[in-house]
């Protein structure tokens, strides 16, 4: 019986030592796997470590992710798709209500281009878990392959993402190509993503390209750089002239305003050039480079208004534009101490 007794102790014992010995050699490599899983830079050596782990047990990390999952995302990472697809079929599906295993074959099937087995995985995802920003994107992915405009505006209204930037233009790039121009309900929604997040570069190229059409944005900078030419040739009304055309073709980009203002002053044409300098201050995409503040000081001191003029050179030093610094010396501080 005392045999039997210390038998049975020692098996347990081995199995408790053996279960934490592999727990143990789970959690040290966890911290490397979990970087690479956030970060979405997948590296080699991580890769091989988690291959070689036995990933029954345990068959969670820390943060509740299944192992099979992980490894799943490494092979689709080195471009080994069946592998990746076996992995996921050949594997207990763990926390199913997360769709982890729906969303992984979507982006398989997406990146060998079978592009029904990606929708149909990517819509079960959405549909069961509409809040994870990756199945949103997967989805918005699909439907845009499969033109669906339609479905892609319910899907953006009903998402929860709304202040973040990323699936604006996820929504946006997706039907920029595929609207019916004559689609107002678009144009809105473009317009409101301008008012939203004004100083999103890669919203303002989309939107532009969504309200005033590609090739007048191209030929904007086109303009742009025939303006260019001319200022530097001296022609400084000429080069305002082709910059109010850039602006007239694509009104979403104030460049165009702040240079036809800076070759309105060159050629001292004060008022004209306060017209356009003050609609890029005044805007909520002002740069706040402090260069349009100084074009502002600069006009107003050779139209006598000194005081204005210092109150805009201040704005300009505040915004650290150096040229200000050296004119509100010479334009103020002196006037001020005489």
């Amino acid at each position: 019986m005392l045999k039997s007794s210390i038998f049975i102790l020692s098996f347990l014992t081995f199995i408790s030592f053996f279960l934490n010995y592999k727990v143990f050699e789970s959690h040290r490599i966890q911290p490397g796997v979990i970087n690479d899983f956030n970060k979405r830079i997948f590296k080699e050596e991580n890769y091989i470590k988690l291959k070689n782990l036995d990933l029954t047990y345990p068959n969670l990390t820390v943060t509740a992710f299944p192992f099979s999952a992980l490894l799943a995302e490494y092979q689709i990472s080195f471009g080994e798709f069946n592998e990746a697809l076996q992995t996921l079929n050949n594997s207990v599906n763990i926390n199913p209500h997360l769709k982890i295993k729906e969303s992984l074959k979507a982006e398989i099937f997406f990146q060998l281009g079978i592009r029904d087995s990606a929708y149909f995985y990517s819509k079960i995802a959405y549909e069961n878990l509409p809040k994870n920003s990756r199945h949103f994107q997967q989805y918005i992915r699909e439907l845009t392959h499969k033109r669906d405009v339609e479905k892609l505006k319910e899907v953006f209204y009903e998402s929860t993402f709304k202040s973040n930037p990323e699936y604006w233009l996820n929504f946006l790039s997706g039907v920029v190509n595929i609207r019916d121009k004559n689609d107002k309900e678009i144009d809105s929604i473009a317009f409101l993503a301008l008012d939203k997040f004004p100083k999103n570069e890669k919203i303002n190229s989309i939107c532009g390209f969504i309200l005033y059409g590609q090739k007048n944005i191209e030929k904007s900078y086109e303009l742009f750089k025939s303006g260019v030419d001319e200022f530097n040739y001296n022609n400084f009304i000429q080069a305002s002239k082709i910059f109010s055309q850039a602006y007239d073709l694509n009104p979403l980009d104030n460049s165009f305003l702040e240079n036809a203002g800076m070759a309105l002053i060159k050629a001292e044409k004060y008022d004209e050039a306060i017209s356009n300098l003050e609609k890029v201050v005044f805007s909520k995409k002002n740069p706040l480079s402090g260069k349009p503040e100084y074009g502002l000081a600069i006009c107003y001191r050779e139209l006598g208004q000194i005081q204005i003029s210092c109150d805009y050179f201040k704005k300009s030093m505040q915004m650290n534009f150096r040229p200000s610094f050296v004119e509100f010396e010479n334009s103020c501080n002196k006037k001020i101490k005489n």
